[in-house]
């Protein structure tokens, strides 16, 4: 066995093909594993096994913690590697590796190399004006008086009052905006006149801990996400109903930030709201999709919650171990017949007790889809005729799925197409895309790249894609004819 401090990559994709062999179930045609793995992080993008009958089944194998895995992006790597491994139960394995290519977030079968780091498209919420009613909708004495009302409810369901941090003078109020160099709207303002925000798992404002002014205030240590190419540019960018109000952009100065959920989600009110909304609106932050409309105000956001609870449009939720351990009782929505027996035959009150409401107020998430003349990224699956119904319209990203042959001449119609997959379609007419001026990225199945390669000009991208179930070699091939590094290799188990 070879000792981890002299492993190479070699020896290192032998170790990780046996481990796969090993574990391979009864009746298995392959093992494929895709990985990438560097100094600092690693992660597995796609584990499984191919059954001859076309199934699939799950791998559970440890790679990017393997000891040698570890050890050799610890120690002995150069870099970032993205590895593909194929391993077949006659003993032979075979890898590609490449310190160029990458997975996107949201599309690990695909393979990207980005040959244009800089060149990316622009995001729609820079072209857009500001709102058309430059008001602020929030009320700062409603906001009180629903804070208050909210918390009597939320007390008369806990058992308990809710633990709020102090609340902060006038003076204290005037002084931090001016020192950070922003003005909050007066509603979230007159909150913390009430409290200065929550502990750490309050849950108050949309199921998310409120912060304390300062915090709220102190924009370095706010997550601000950039566009990039394996965060697919187009499609991380939500639209939101009613549609306009915000910004269509991954980050904006305007967004502050007031509340979280720990789990990459914000609450934020909007100081730079779209030209349908109006500034001071609530808004809902992911790090996958950029910011949603909420509300127009803090104000609504508080009615919101208060109509909720009036409505019973919640759940309690629970982290007691000993609530959790009873059979009958569910801890992510606790039936509350079964919460009253267990009080009382522990002669016990609700205050006693470790438990949140989650409540439904409606969050959203992306908005419907876009109209005609809004269209930034579709997907469409079809027929041809679904690809006509394009013509001439604003659409700047693009992916095709269909099985039956698509022609590609109404993509000259697409003045702003910037972004095309056609990886899961099949299509007549690729020749096409050389004729395309514009398009900084094009996805593509090894097949398809080879076809356009024919061509008499062969364009060029700022990032390109590899879809599809290209083969180990095949990736090798389609990296290296960008010019871009990679490696091959080929081994056997049973030499």
């Amino acid at each position: 066995m070879t000792r981890r401090r002299d492993i190479t990559h070699a020896q290192l994709l032998e170790h990780l093909a046996r481990k796969v062999a090993e574990a391979a179930p009864e009746g298995w045609r392959r093992g494929r594993v895709r990985a990438s793995g560097s100094g600092t992080g690693s992660a597995v993008h796609a584990a499984w096994y191919d059954r001859p009958n076309g199934s699939t089944t799950g791998m559970d194998v440890d790679i990017v913690g393997d000891p040698n895995w570890t050890f050799y992006f610890g120690e002995v790597a150069p870099g970032r590697l993205d590895l593909d491994l194929v391993v077949e139960p006659s003993g032979r394995f075979e890898a590609f590796t490449s310190p160029a290519a990458e997975r996107p977030v949201s599309g690990p079968d695909r393979l990207l190399l980005v040959l244009e780091p800089g060149n990316l498209p622009a995001e729609p919420g820079d072209e857009q004006e500001g709102p058309a009613d430059p008001t602020f909708a929030g009320d700062p004495d409603e906001a009180v008086r629903l804070f208050r009302e909210y918390l009597r409810l939320r007390a008369g369901i806990l058992g308990r009052e809710h633990d709020l941090h102090p609340p902060l003078d006038a003076a204290v109020r005037a002084r931090l905006p001016r020192e950070n160099g922003a003005a909050l709207p007066s509603d979230l303002m007159a909150l913390y006149g009430e409290a200065d925000g929550e502990s750490d798992e309050g849950m108050l404002l949309g199921n998310q801990t409120w912060f304390a002014l300062e915090h709220t205030l102190d924009r370095s240590r706010v997550w601000s996400p950039t566009l990039t190419w394996t965060g697919d540019p187009w499609w991380r960018v939500a639209d939101s109903v009613p549609r306009g109000a915000v910004r269509q952009s991954v980050h904006r100065d305007g967004w502050v930030r007031f509340a979280t959920n720990t789990g990459g989600d914000f609450l934020a009110v909007d100081l730079d709201p779209g030209p349908s909304g109006r500034p001071g609106q609530v808004v809902h932050i992911s790090k996958g999709y950029g910011a949603v409309y909420v509300a127009d105000s803090v104000t609504t956001l508080l009615r919101r919650h208060v109509e909720a609870l009036e409505r019973g449009d919640y759940t309690l939720r629970t982290h007691d171990p000993d609530l959790e351990a009873l059979e009958d009782l569910d801890p992510e929505d606790i039936d509350l017949d079964v919460l009253n027996r267990y009080l009382d035959e522990e002669d016990l009150e609700r205050e006693d007790l470790d438990l949140y409401l989650h409540i439904d107020i409606g969050l959203p998430r992306e908005g419907g889809a876009p109209g005609r003349d809004a269209m930034r990224h579709v997907t469409l699956t079809g027929d041809a005729h679904d690809l006509a119904a394009l013509c001439d319209t604003s659409v700047e990203a693009l992916r095709l799925v269909s099985d039956h042959p698509v022609d590609l001449d109404v993509l000259r119609t697409l003045p702003r197409l910037q972004g095309l997959d056609l990886s899961r379609a099949d299509v007549r007419g690729i020749e096409t895309l050389a004729e395309l001026n514009g398009v900084l990225y094009l996805c593509l199945r090894y097949e398809q790249w080879q076809d356009l390669w024919q061509g008499a000009k062969e364009p060029s991208f700022a990032a390109i894609a590899l879809g599809g179930d290209p083969s180990p070699h095949e990736a090798h091939a389609w990296v290296l004819r960008f010019g871009a590094a990679a490696e091959h290799h080929v081994g056997d188990l049973n030499p």
